[in-house]
């Protein structure tokens, strides 16, 4: 049966738009009583290292500190060769592209940062570490301009030749996060003693952090894996940062929307999964198997879960589960090339 040429009916469109007035009116006002009512933690993705917010019934919300600067370093050392990385992909992406001063100048950059490493009061050992990323940048950079060409192959050799020192610097800034952030979390839970229990947490993720996202798993340490798709939730976001405002609707979207599906179908966790392409699935093998091709779809699995919510199938075994793997297998594929 084709639909295809059934006019709008223009009294349906406006019952749609109707119920969603309501909807969110009353979406504003769950979250309000939700705050009244309940502490709240939002965990926030920042270039800095994260945010985190308590939201505690009669208290204005309180932000923890952020983490130590020192982590935005590890950061921006390890992140610098990227820079490198991207204006001579794009000269040899096109020939179009004048590579030079942009290059020129982002080695300026790292010499400037260079000179700013002598200001940090870290240990000598990490000093060395973040100097050496620095110096490959510049002297990678400045081979080019003398050369006046670059290639490929000197393009991967740079990036393969200092990549056990980016780990390093992955590792550390990654120690220093988490370790800020379990601290802080430490605190809160005895701050609020038995609310702990009752406590709701959300976190943000683009599709890249989705995996391991490192807030989400911070906060899954003391809210327990029974809090995961509960009163734990991770929601996927365009970007990767957004508001606090964003983050409590959808919160508050969430857990009024558990209450509306134990309304009508008795089940509370109902409306954590779309109900419309949970209908679909059955129409989406119909449509496939006249069509004669593979149906594709996840298997089913019961709407409430404490499973993670990303990936945990062990996936392709040849390919790299961690950063420690990838550098661990640098050596085995430069013998192949």
């Amino acid at each position: 049966m084709q639909f295809g040429n059934t006019p709008s009916e223009p009294t349906l469109i406006a019952l749609n738009v109707a119920m969603m007035d309501a909807y969110e009116h009353a979406n504003a006002r769950f979250q309000e009583n939700l705050l009244a009512q309940t502490p709240v933690i939002l965990a926030l993705f920042s270039s800095s290292g994260g945010r985190m917010l308590l939201y505690t019934p009669g208290a204005e919300p309180l932000e923890a500190a952020c983490v130590p600067a020192v982590y935005e370093h590890f950061k921006a050392v390890g992140h610098s060769p990227v820079g490198v990385y991207e204006i001579v992909a794009s000269a040899l992406a096109s020939r179009d592209y004048d590579w030079r001063q942009p290059l020129a100048d982002y080695a300026d950059v790292c010499r400037a940062a260079l000179e700013g490493l002598y200001r940090l009061e870290l240990p000598d050992s990490d000093i060395a570490l973040l100097r050496k990323i620095l110096g490959h940048n510049v002297s990678f950079a400045a081979r080019c301009l003398v050369e006046d060409t670059v290639d490929r192959a000197g393009l991967r050799r740079f990036g393969r030749s200092i990549a056990p020192d980016l780990a390093l610097t992955v590792d550390k800034a990654a120690d220093i996060q988490v370790r800020h952030w379990m601290h802080v979390l430490s605190a809160w839970r005895r701050e609020l003693g038995p609310d702990w229990a009752h406590t709701y947490a959300a976190s943000n993720t683009l599709y890249v952090t989705r995996r391991n996202n490192i807030l989400f798993s911070v906060l899954a340490q003391f809210m327990g894996e029974e809090a995961i798709g509960d009163r734990l939730l991770l929601f996927e976001t365009p970007q990767f940062t957004t508001t606090s405002e964003m983050m409590l609707s959808g919160l508050a979207r969430v857990l009024s929307d558990r209450q509306l599906g134990e309304n009508f179908f008795g089940c509370y966790y109902l409306t954590d999964s779309e109900v419309l392409g949970g209908a679909a699935r059955a129409a989406i093998s119909r449509e496939s198997e006249r069509l004669g091709i593979k149906t594709v779809l996840p298997s089913l699995a019961p709407v409430r879960t404490h499973e993670w919510p990303w990936q945990t199938e062990p996936g392709d075994p040849v390919c790299p589960r961690t950063l420690a793997d990838a550098v661990a297998c640098l050596p085995r594929l430069e013998e192949n090339t």
